[in-house]
């Protein structure tokens, strides 16, 4: 996985996070663009395809059988350009996925900024339920505060291999990177902005991100698994990621809203 200049941005492996360093060997030479991961170890992930915008893919997370939470940045492409959007489920590699979904509506987070990237969030509704299974699970959202230092992971679709063409996104294989949680001013260090709680910022530890990735959950694994963000934008190699932390009661507010639109309901876009 990998998402570049200023483009929009559980478990390593559970061998990883014991701190396995039999693994180590076999992806250090990887570092710059993480390594492979089978959907099983990030089940939560959904690749999106949009038929009639570029970047023509984004990441997102599954928080209910009929709807994903992503990027505020994706959508509002898809809402000027027009054109279709679909979900692809339950396979490392899109083009093999048994489960594909059509985004029927989509509501993003009042307060979205694009000029700034805050809030940068989107939840959009399929047109029927995925089955929960092997491969396919809902993430919860963390209830917890995060800890500078935290090591965090991203899995997605995002180019892997910059400069090099033929790419076709939807077979891209599954790609994870290990990212830190920097502070208020390291961020500002790093970054030259001056972030609020709105932003999670992180600088790489394994593999960063690249085009197409942007909308991938950012996720924790302490206590347990737990979805903490969605990748907006980089900064000077650091990524900053619209928060969820806070975000609860307007995630479920925004999936009663769509649970209640039709599929043919454009009002709600």
């Amino acid at each position: 996985m990998v998402a570049g200049s200023i483009i929009f941005l559980a478990y390593l492996i559970s061998s990883a996070v014991k701190g396995d360093n039999s693994l180590h060997g076999n992806i250090s030479r990887r570092i710059v663009r993480g390594f492979h991961v089978n959907i099983n170890s990030f089940p939560h992930a959904v690749f999106l395809y949009f038929s009639s915008v570029k970047p023509s893919t984004c990441g997102s997370s599954l928080i209910t059988t009929k709807a994903v939470v992503t990027s505020a940045h994706c959508m509002r492409e898809m809402k000027l350009n027009q054109g279709g959007i679909y979900a692809y489920l339950g396979s490392s590699v899109p083009i093999y996925a048994k489960v594909v979904r059509n985004i029927t509506c989509f509501k993003i987070h009042p307060n979205y900024n694009p000029a700034k990237g805050k809030y940068d969030l989107a939840v959009a509704k399929f047109n029927r339920e995925v089955p929960i299974g092997k491969g396919i699970h809902k993430i919860p959202i963390s209830l917890n505060s995060l800890v500078d230092n935290d090591a965090l992971f991203s899995a997605g679709w995002g180019k892997q291999w910059p400069l090099v063409l033929p790419d076709y996104s939807d077979m891209r294989h599954l790609e994870v990177t290990k990212q830190r949680v920097l502070s208020m001013n390291e961020c500002l260090e790093y970054t030259g902005i001056r972030i609020s709680p709105a932003y999670i910022c992180t600088l790489p530890l394994t593999g960063y991100h690249y085009q197409g990735d942007m909308g991938n959950g950012l996720v924790t694994t302490k206590p347990s698994r737990a979805l903490v963000g969605v990748v907006s934008f980089m900064v000077r190699g650091a990524t900053l990621y619209a928060s969820l932390l806070n975000e609860r009661p307007w995630l479920r507010e925004t999936v009663k809203v769509l649970y209640k639109k039709e599929p043919v309901d454009k009002d709600c876009c």
